[in-house]
């Protein structure tokens, strides 16, 4: 026994050497060791903001083997015999110290990208401040260091390869068609002669030509990197730092050296956005991308600089009637980014379409992602890399969200605005950024996997793509040229499915790929933890509480430092409108003072509209387990209250338990995407529970058997994917359940109360727009004056006190709400007069009807 632990350790130390010699890593940050400068100003003036990553790889010329690091190891947990673990909950190992790798891209639909260009070595290079260049070192001569930015912007290579397509597009088949059916629909509705054929033709040709020139980006090296250097300018009097993780950038450029293009699809938070993506890849000298951007932007002088920076303009509306489809538009459209594809162009668009009101990830827009899956259907590209992106900002930089979010309507961008806007911006801090680039992978191989997971039915299309999959299955088809946004009223079923998929799952990606912030930790746990206030120590504990929550949901956070600068400078940046600092400024007060000063969230309107903003980035992380808590809840039939002044156990039933939570699931899809479109809801739901039981929120009771007729599936069958079983194959089969104990520790009831006040303001929302479908009963309405009457509704019952949480009225949960209501065939609209009308359908046209859709919303609200 001695001789083998002797070899086991002298393996051990053979490998800790190589390991030493392959990669040499040194601590900069708040992991485990405290930091050289306490505070974050103090951070930043000395350079070491360089990263917000416990770990950088260190130059060649700075390397030192004076002080070798060891790698950590776990410490697993010891037992006494082997049995241990079936008597013990499960113990999920510390995530103290260790910053989760995000990004990485799903297993079960990419196995083959997800190995393909990250390794071990990419997971650990860390971050770094693209504000800080190579030209300000010191070995750089004083021309270079004083003029730091224009001789960085100067060095930067830029690819000029950006092909003018125009021709191929005006010659496309597709364009030539739309413009010939234009012309006969316009004689046919018209009435016109037809020897005004010829007439037409030349005129929705002309059209099509100004369509293609208004529309097209026109790259310019001059001006991107005269860009470049005022961004630089502009942006370090703006921010503090901007990181980017080092191993994002070198995925990239692993990508970009396949000749395949590379599509960024990033989260859309702000107008900075536009530039932000294309200033990181100019920055390490990867192609700028053409970038989608509505026509709100084509403004004189800032649409022209967009143009030449690579943004091509798309009408809001693609067609100018309700019903009546703009064929030439969608054409040009269509083709125009096909022909770019095509050329080997990188690209750019905003997968939620229009910048997010709430701080959640929108609904998915499939419009431009049908593009570039019909582009690999047709054959016109071989494949593509796509990489969901997201920006995370401290501080919430277009203001006008909050205006909209109280019903009033959205004030459009003019050059007036947008110097007032860069103005105020210049002389403000926002704090920090943080971009993220998610993994790359294969298009072709995501629809090859959809196609399995979906059973769609799409027949065989060759294989040009290197990457080599199971030639035995279906492949997908040629769609015909005349499908996706040209003429999107006769695609197939399965072709709208399989990109609704891919533009679901890209969503879930690039949400679960976003760091939270410090402002939107602080925001989350005043608003759903202390919202009657708490102590400046007590909200730096549970903040390195909700750090490690984080890390264990694999979630890295936008920060570095001591906990109690963080939440310092957060609450500085958030704000006395937003936080209510007693008994002054935090930032005023001496170190003893803070520790017992009190903050409370601001929760009159519109403040707490604003804070619920930043607090919803971080929802997402923890919102199973809101819906579980709420669930829990539901089902045991009693408030928190009354669950603290209980002294007997309460069993539930864990079958009980996940239907409810499947329930409020449905209830909330339009607000949250809950799990990936090739995962298992059940499961993950299960999962959830699981995680309920390992930190003892739920105990584990008893298992019992009902032995029945086989209707009732057990959730261990349901929840079980390799198992065959069904109902018919044995009619003597056993329903199985567990109850669960719901701990009384208060502990526990702080988590429950905790992850269920997450979702209490949305299901409140949803909630009073049910109290007012009333109004529709046998009267139609406008939906402009049913959305007043909500929101006169709303205001009533806060004033009555009926209401718990001000932020519901939130115009884009009421929206959302409605969406519900529609899909579940409680309203039905039309357009009249282009007027659109809300009326109730035949089913639910009564008060008693609407009752039962009250009811089941209403028993997640007690």
């Amino acid at each position: 026994m001695v001789d083998l632990i002797q070899s086991l350790q002298d393996v051990y130390a053979k490998w800790e050497g190589k390991s030493q010699h392959h990669v040499k890593l040194m601590s900069i940050g708040s992991m485990g060791q405290k930091d050289s400068v306490s505070t974050i100003e103090g951070r930043f003036k000395n350079g070491l903001n360089n990263s917000c990553h416990p770990w950088i790889r260190r130059s060649t010329s700075h390397r030192s083997t004076s002080h070798p690091i060891k790698l950590p190891l776990l410490d697993l947990p010891k037992t006494t015999f082997i049995g241990d673990f079936k008597n013990k909950p499960t113990e999920y190992p510390s995530m103290v110290g260790k910053r989760p790798y995000m990004g990485a891209c799903c297993s079960k639909c990419l196995p083959y990208s997800r190995v393909s260009l990250v390794d071990e070595v990419v997971q650990n290079l860390g971050f770094s401040n693209i504000l800080l260049v190579s030209t300000m070192n010191e070995d750089c001569n004083f021309i270079v260091r004083k003029y730091h930015y224009v001789s960085h912007v100067y060095r930067c290579k830029m690819n000029s390869k950006y092909p003018d397509v125009t021709n191929k597009v005006l010659q496309d088949e597709r364009v030539q068609d739309a413009v010939e059916r234009t012309v006969i629909t316009d004689i046919e509705e018209k009435k016109y002669p037809s020897d005004l054929y010829s007439l037409l033709l030349k005129q929705h040709t002309r059209r099509t030509q100004n369509i293609l020139k208004n529309m097209k980006a026109i790259i310019s090296s001059i001006i991107t990197r005269l860009t470049a250097w005022v961004v630089f300018k502009f942006l370090s009097r703006l921010l503090i730092s901007v990181q980017v993780n080092r191993g994002h950038i070198e995925v990239l450029k692993r990508a970009s050296q396949t000749s395949l293009p590379l599509i960024f699809l990033p989260l859309h938070r702000s107008h900075l956005d536009y530039i932000l993506v294309s200033f990181v890849l100019f920055n390490n000298e990867i192609n700028m991308p053409l970038i989608a951007a509505g026509d709100n932007l084509r403004m004189p002088i800032i649409g022209n600089i967009l143009k030449r920076l690579g943004g091509f303009f798309i009408k809001r509306k693609l067609d100018p009637k309700e019903g009546k489809k703009d064929f030439v538009y969608r054409a040009v459209l269509h083709s125009y980014m096909e022909n770019c594809l095509k050329a080997g162009c990188n690209m750019e668009f905003f997968i939620e379409g229009g910048r997010s009101r709430t701080g959640k990830t929108c609904t998915p827009k499939a419009g431009l992602m049908a593009v570039l899956v019909d582009a690999y259907l047709s054959g016109a590209i071989n494949d593509a890399y796509l990489v969901p992106v997201t920006i995370s900002y401290e501080k919430l930089m277009d203001g006008n969200f909050v205006s909209e979010q109280m019903g009033n309507p959205k004030v459009m961008e003019n050059l007036w605005s947008t110097i007032r806007a860069i103005w105020r911006a210049a002389n403000s801090t926002y704090g920090t950024a943080r971009v993220d680039f998610a993994q790359p992978f294969s298009l072709k191989e995501f629809l090859q996997s959809a196609q399995t997971q979906c059973k769609i039915g799409i027949k065989s299309l060759p294989s040009c793509n290197p990457i080599s999959h199971n030639p035995g299955r279906m492949q997908l088809r040629r769609l015909s040229s005349s499908l996706s946004l040209y003429n999107s009223d006769i695609s197939e079923d399965a072709h709208r499915q399989l990109v609704s998929y891919l533009a679901e799952h890209l969503s879930y990606d690039a949400t679960h790929c976003t760091a939270i912030m410090s402002t939107n930790m602080v925001a989350l746990l005043l608003l759903n933890k202390f919202r009657n206030g708490v102590t400046f120590a007590k909200l730096v504990q549970t903040m390195e509480w909700l750090k490690d929550e984080l890390y264990l949901h694999g979630r890295d956070v936008g920060f570095s430092g001591q906990m109690v600068d963080i939440v310092t400078h957060a609450v500085d940046l958030l704000g006395c409108n937003l936080i209510e600092q007693t008994p002054e400024a935090i930032r005023t007060l001496s170190d003893e003072d803070k520790q017992k000063a009190i903050l409370k969230p601001v929760i009159s309107l519109p403040n707490v509209v604003e804070l619920s903003y930043y607090s919803n980035v971080a929802t997402s992380v923890f919102v199973l387990e809101s819906v579980i808590a709420t669930a829990v809840l539901v089902t045991v039939k009693e408030d928190l209250e009354a669950l603290r002044n209980c002294n007997s156990n309460i069993k539930i039933s864990r079958q009980i338990l996940q239907e409810t939570a499947c329930r409020l699931c449905n209830i909330m899809k339009f607000e949250y995407i809950f799990v990936p479109p090739c995962s298992d809801l059940n499961l993950i739901l299960a999962d959830t529970v699981d995680r309920f039981i390992a930190i003892e929120i739920l105990l584990t009771s008893q298992l019992f058997t009902n032995i029945g007729d086989g209707k009732d599936v057990s959730y261990l069958h349901k929840h079980s994917r390799h198992d065959e079983w069904s109902p018919e194959s044995d009619e003597e089969d056993a329903s199985y359940d567990e109850m669960l104990t719901v701990s009384l520790s208060e502990s526990s009831l702080e988590h429950l109360a905790f992850y269920r006040s997450i979702l209490s303001p949305l299901i409140e929302t949803y909630w009073l727009v049910a109290c007012s479908l009333n109004c529709l009963v046998d009267a139609p309405l406008e939906e402009s004056e049913f959305l007043r009457q909500i929101r006169l509704n709303i205001q009533s019952k806060m004033a009555q006190g009926l209401i718990v949480y001000e932020e519901s009225i939130s115009a884009d949960a009421i929206r959302n709400a409605l969406k519900l209501f529609e899909n579940l065939q409680v309203v039905e609209t039309c357009i009249q007069d282009s007027i659109r009308l809300l009326y109730l359908t035949d089913m639910y046209n009564s008060e008693n009807k609407l009752s039962l859709i009250l009811d089941s919303i209403e028993e997640f609200r007690k």
